[in-house]
C-alpha cells in the first residue's frame, strides 16, 4: 500500500540522526539569530525620522495602532485562502465536504497548523499593541507599535516558510522566537508601564465619585 503523503514526507528529517543536545543547540542558535535580527530592525525603525501624530491623545494613538494591525489581518487571510486553496486543488470531495475525516497531506496540514498559531498570537499581539498605546506618548508610539508589527510579520513569514521545509520543519525556530521575543518584549513593557503609571493613567475620572 502506497504511504499518504504526510507519513512519506515524515520518514527522515534533517534531525533523525541528531541528539536532543545538538536540537536544543540548533533551538539556541536559531534563537540568537532572532534576538540579532530584532535588534538590528529595532535600531534602523528607532534612527528613522519620527512620525509624530498630529493630535496627542489615546483616540488618535488608537485609530494609529488599528490601521497597524491591518498587515496582520491581512496574514491571517492570506493563511486561510492558501488552506482552501489546496484543498480544492487537491481534492475537494474529502478535503472540502467533510476535511475532518481525511487524511490530511504535509502541505496542508502545515498550513493548517501556520492559521492556527497565527490566529492566536494575532489575538495577544492585538491586545498588547491596544494597551501600549495608551501609555506610549504620540513621539513614540508610532515607532514602538511599527516595531512590534515588523517582528511580529515577519515572525510569522519566517515560521511559515521554515514549518514548509519538508526535510526540516525544524528551521520554523527562526520565526516562532522572534514571535515569541516579541511578545515578552511586549507584555513586559505593558506590565512595566502599568506598574509605573497605573491602570488609571489618562482617564478622566467622574468627579461624583470624589
Amino acid at each position: 500500500m502506497a504511504a499518504t503523503p504526510t507519513q512519506t514526507s515524515r520518514n527522515s528529517l534533517a534531525t533523525d540522526g541528531m541528539t536532543p543536545d545538538e536540537v536544543r543547540a540548533v533551538v539556541k542558535n536559531q534563537a540568537g539569530i532572532a534576538v540579532t535580527f530584532m535588534l538590528l530592525t529595532g535600531v534602523v525603525v528607532w534612527m528613522s525620522p519620527d512620525m509624530p501624530l498630529r493630535h496627542d491623545d489615546v483616540i488618535s494613538r488608537l485609530v494609529f495602532t488599528l490601521r497597524c494591525l491591518t498587515p496582520v489581518a491581512g496574514l491571517c487571510f492570506y493563511f486561510i485562502l492558501k488552506c482552501a486553496c489546496y484543498r480544492f486543488a487537491i481534492d475537494p470531495k474529502k478535503l472540502c465536504t467533510d476535511p475532518a475525516r481525511a487524511v490530511m497531506p504535509y502541505v496542508l496540514e502545515v498550513n493548517n497548523r501556520v492559521l492556527r498559531s497565527t490566529v492566536e498570537m494575532s489575538v495577544i499581539h492585538t491586545i498588547l499593541q491596544l494597551i501600549l498605546c495608551t501609555y506610549l506618548d504620540g513621539a513614540v508610539c508610532p515607532k514602538i507599535i511599527v516595531l512590534f508589527s515588523i517582528w511580529f510579520v515577519c515572525g510569522r513569514v519566517a515560521f511559515f516558510v521554515g514549518y514548509r521545509n519538508k526535510t526540516d520543519p525544524l528551521q520554523r525556530g527562526y520565526g516562532f522566537s522572534i514571535n515569541l521575543l516579541t511578545m515578552f518584549v511586549q507584555l513586559a513593557l505593558t506590565i512595566l508601564l502599568t506598574m509605573w503609571y497605573g491602570p488609571l493613567s489618562g482617564i478622566r475620572l467622574s468627579e461624583h465619585g470624589h
